[in-house]
């Protein structure tokens, strides 16, 4: 509602996502709560609207963990009751460990089954965000700091009895979402009438350790220096590059016909400027509709069709929802390390 007011100035916007907000929360009120033997009327992770539910909560945000931070009008008492829920055995995706002496637990995903009982830092950094206890905050940035194994980078997730066993060991989101927690170090925060977060400073002394409101912070391990880049070799090779990119004009998932030219708009700048070949979709038939393809299947064979047809060296493929925001940049940069293994 506020970007459809405030940035686009579209009433007609606005009140299409005042109707569609209100049919959500009606939805969630009439379905989305349900009686829980042990914690009483808690949210909901998915309904299907029939009286099927499915009571869990995924790390990813936006997370039943994370309705207060999303701004969603809340019932106090229903979330108290969620929240003891989802930090609970319950909640499939709670998961408990030790390691070097400290106790990890928190929610994880299933994405990540590939690590037993894996819990995410972005989960653990939300129950920082949600909460007005400055030590609880704090407990759990020691924690943090501690679970990424000494790399420096919040992780996709971590192994809570071993946190050297991660995923991904470079996420720039919950990277993110840590600096946010670290600037929310005050029992002034969250608190949004306020104007937003307060920063509470760090000291930066050469002693053993940093003090944030009385609480101890031990330095972490330096991370070993990283090798330098590999240069980029002068001249830039000649490389021929073609962009590919669907959109879908009917059944779901549909864009609006200004979306779509939007979309294809700012590409061909891309193509134009960089001499590349544009393989441009725009699907105006769906399954089922009067025999057109599934846009699953179409991507596949839009790529298909791109690799035979055009011979490039490389193939970059986006979303319809993709844009490229700086048309300057080469696109062989983002390739370095790579470019001598283009065939």
């Amino acid at each position: 509602v506020k970007l459809a007011a405030v940035v686009w100035d579209d009433e007609s916007m606005v009140e299409k996502a005042r109707k569609l907000r209100r049919e959500i929360d009606d939805g969630i009120q009439k379905y989305g709560i349900v009686e829980h033997p042990t914690h009483g009327r808690i949210y909901a992770y998915e309904v299907d609207g029939l009286g099927n539910y499915l009571l869990m909560d995924d790390a990813n945000v936006p997370s039943l963990l994370s309705i207060p931070y999303l701004g969603y009008d809340y019932d106090p008492t229903i979330f108290a009751n969620t929240k003891r829920f989802l930090f609970s055995k319950d909640n499939p995706m709670f998961h408990e460990g030790r390691h070097d002496g400290i106790a990890y637990a928190g929610i994880g995903s299933p994405h990540t089954k590939f690590i037993p009982s894996s819990i995410w830092p972005m989960a653990m950094i939300m129950e920082g965000l949600v909460s007005n206890n400055a030590t609880h905050k704090v407990v759990l940035v020691e924690k943090l700091l501690a679970s990424s194994a000494g790399t420096g980078w919040m992780h996709e997730s971590f192994n809570p009895n071993n946190p050297a066993k991660f995923s991904r060991p470079w996420f720039c989101w919950p990277d993110s979402l840590f600096a946010e927690l670290v600037m929310s170090l005050t029992e002034a925060c969250p608190r949004p009438e306020g104007g937003g977060y307060s920063i509470k400073e760090w000291t930066d002394r050469d002693d053993a350790a940093h003090v944030v409101r009385g609480s101890v912070f031990m330095k972490p391990t330096p991370s070993p220096t990283p090798p330098p880049p590999t240069p980029m070799p002068q001249p830039l090779p000649q490389l021929s590059l073609a962009v590919v990119s669907e959109c879908t004009r009917a059944g779901e998932g549909a864009r609006n016909g200004g979306y779509v030219d939007a979309s294809f708009s700012n590409k061909r700048s891309f193509c134009e400027k960089w001499n590349a070949t544009c393989v441009l979709s725009d699907m105006t038939r769906v399954d089922g509709d009067d025999g057109g393809v599934n846009p699953f299947i179409a991507k596949w064979q839009l790529i298909n069709r791109t690799l035979h047809e055009t011979h490039a060296d490389w193939i970059m493929w986006l979303d319809c929802e993709a844009a490229f925001t700086n048309l300057d940049i080469d696109w062989r940069y983002h390739l370095n390390g790579h470019l001598d293994n283009s065939k």
